[in-house]
């Protein structure tokens, strides 16, 4: 278990309501997630980022991708 990596959301991210409306607590917690990392990771701020939760075979498949 030496490959955790501690992660600290970042507070400033504000998703659209309409866009989560529906999706369960815990989808939008890892898109927080993934957003956060995404932005650590091409060293950008969250807002250049693009995502979408699309659903494949029953499950929530978070993409997010930098423009």
């Amino acid at each position: 278990m030496s490959e955790i990596l501690e992660l600290e959301i970042d507070p400033d991210i504000t998703l659209d309501p309409n866009r989560i409306k529906g999706m369960p607590d815990s989808v939008v917690a890892s898109l927080l997630m993934m957003l956060t990392r995404s932005a650590e990771k091409h060293n950008c701020h969250w807002s250049t980022l693009t995502w979408k939760v699309p659903i494949i075979d029953g499950q929530p498949i978070i993409m997010v991708k930098h423009e």
